[in-house]
């Protein structure tokens, strides 16, 4: 028999939490003035004045934060079928 490869969720899961998060400030409030890279490249996409360039770094910037929420919710969810399987097995 063959091992099963992780898919790419469960190796989000193996990433701490922690390590999201400064990934995340890190890439998201860098540099601080004059305003954060993120906040500067969502103004440029919102008004439309960005080209494939800022796209692609809007992206790559905005990253560790996504994979930061998905993670976070991930573990919610987890959480809220542990506490469901407790209350299954009282009853």
């Amino acid at each position: 028999m063959s091992e099963q490869k992780p898919n790419l969720l469960q190796r989000l899961d193996e990433i701490p939490i922690s390590t999201l998060a400064l990934a995340a400030l890190l890439l998201g409030l860098a540099p601080l003035f004059p305003e954060p890279h993120l906040w500067q490249k969502l103004k440029c996409w919102w008004w439309r004045a960005s080209t494939a360039t800022g796209y692609f770094d809007l992206l790559m910037h905005s990253t560790p934060s996504l994979l930061l929420v998905i993670r976070l919710a991930r573990l919610g969810k987890s959480k809220n079928e542990e506490t469901e399987l407790k209350l299954a097995k009282s009853f």
